[in-house]
């Protein structure tokens, strides 16, 4: 059995693309995720073929300098956007092949109302 589409999980046209690093490596998807349900969902899973390790990491600066902090989740609001690419990030890890600029990577959000939300991101250079 597949798991349903979540119809109140979208992103805006041209908001997802995986940033790459210098010297060619991929460093972090960058995607606006907006929840048109009257209910927070939480994203509990990401998935991609492409990477073994997904995660949100958010820069943290104190006295003793700038950090990043890792979630195992994150929530996007009821009737909210939340823009993951600034200060919060989704990190790329362990690439499972190289992973070029002509790619489209694929991504699985997986979200606490037992829907999921798909995308396809293409690889950029900024």
């Amino acid at each position: 059995m597949s798991t349903p589409v979540s119809p109140d999980i979208t992103s805006e046209d041209g908001s997802a693309w995986v940033k790459m690093k210098a010297g060619g490596r991929p460093a972090h998807l960058n995607i606006e995720l907006k929840n048109s349900s009257d209910t927070d969902l939480k994203v509990t899973r990401m998935w991609s073929r492409d990477f073994d390790s997904i995660e949100v990491a958010e820069s943290v600066i104190s006295d003793e300098g700038a950090k990043m902090v890792r979630y195992a989740e994150f929530t996007i609001p009821a009737k909210g956007v939340i823009w993951m690419g600034g200060k919060t990030k989704i990190v790329l890890e362990k690439e499972k092949h190289i992973i070029t600029m002509d790619l489209t990577i694929s991504f699985a959000f997986f979200l606490s109302d037992g829907t999921v939300f798909e995308i396809d991101a293409p690889v950029r250079l900024t």
